[in-house]
């Protein structure tokens, strides 16, 4: 199902076009116990909405992730060797607290909060194959202009649900975003253009996120 979202999610469209899958073949996976320790890294910004929001992709509300490197967090990256803020990484925590959008206005809000130190994750990219399916099996939405890639709502069997059945280590599931689908990488509208009409096999590009995403 596609779930293209305004200011809510609307209707979509169940994908159903695609050949029963054999075979699933991971292409690339981080094999390392400590991938997610070493993954995450702090940085601290000013408490000033409009250096900061402007940066943040917020459609997915309980995973935000940053969707272009400007304002503080330029600001940031210059100043700063190590610990550098990319696009995609997703913000896990904020003063202590997961951070959810409800959690980050509620920070930026607080009384005499004048900074905001962040947790941040890198997530692990996943290159899945999927030939021909009558089912893809996932639930995917996004914000027309807001989003700056679908993200994964659910995954409801067909070869998805097989993939994860087969790989557990290296699963997908809700909240990972989805970068690119045999070789097309624009936008929200390409990317689910592409799924829907494809008729051969399937290399997806995914951007993963620990397990630990609130729902």
């Amino acid at each position: 199902m596609f779930c293209e979202c305004c200011a809510s999610p609307s209707t979509g469209e169940e994908l159903d076009s695609i050949h029963k899958a054999q075979h699933l073949t991971v292409l690339h996976d981080a094999d390392d116990p400590k991938y997610w320790q070493d993954a995450t890294y702090t940085i601290t910004l000013p408490n000033d909405v409009s250096t900061v929001i402007p940066a943040l992709d917020m459609s997915d509300p309980s995973c935000i992730i940053i969707q272009e490197i400007s304002g503080a967090l330029r600001e940031w990256n210059a100043d700063v060797d190590n610990a550098q803020a990319q696009i995609y990484d997703r913000l896990l925590e904020v003063n202590g607290e997961p951070c959810s959008s409800t959690m980050l206005r509620h920070k930026m809000e607080e009384a005499g909060c004048d900074q905001l130190t962040f947790t941040l994750q890198r997530p692990e990219q996943r290159q899945v194959i999927l030939p021909k399916s009558d089912r893809l099996g996932i639930d995917i939405s996004f914000r027309k202009g807001v989003s700056v890639r679908p993200w994964i709502m659910g995954v409801r069997g067909g070869a998805m649900g097989q993939w994860n059945l087969e790989k557990p280590r290296f699963n997908v599931h809700a909240h990972d975003r989805i970068l690119s689908v045999s070789g097309v990488s624009g936008g929200p509208l390409e990317i689910v253009d592409k799924l829907r009409r494809s008729e051969d096999s399937l290399m997806i590009t995914f951007l993963h996120y620990a397990d630990d995403v609130q729902s």
